[in-house]
């Protein structure tokens, strides 16, 4: 899933789970008994920036990358606390 952005994936109605761009684990593991011979359907839900080429490949093992920092940085100490029930 290395040029998808945010979403999720099926494989032959089986959820495989999510994936987004930011995280170190780029990839995601099929079962081999969800497998069909011959043509298998894979179903991506990308919900935020599809690719210009949709390109899904199978390996046999994990593609680990440095995880990509998030543009926003949420810091705790600016958080404004809710206002208390009156």
């Amino acid at each position: 899933m290395r040029n998808w952005g945010f979403g999720a994936v099926w494989i032959n109605g089986h959820n495989l789970g999510r994936f987004r761009d930011r995280s170190g684990l780029r990839s995601l593991f099929v079962p081999r008994q969800w497998l069909r011979q011959g043509r298998n359907e894979i179903v991506v839900l990308e919900l935020h920036d599809a690719p210009k080429t949709a390109e899904v490949t199978g390996g046999t093992k994990i593609i680990e990358e440095p995880a990509v920092p998030f543009a926003v940085r949420l810091d705790r100490n600016n958080l404004q606390q809710p206002a208390p029930a009156p």
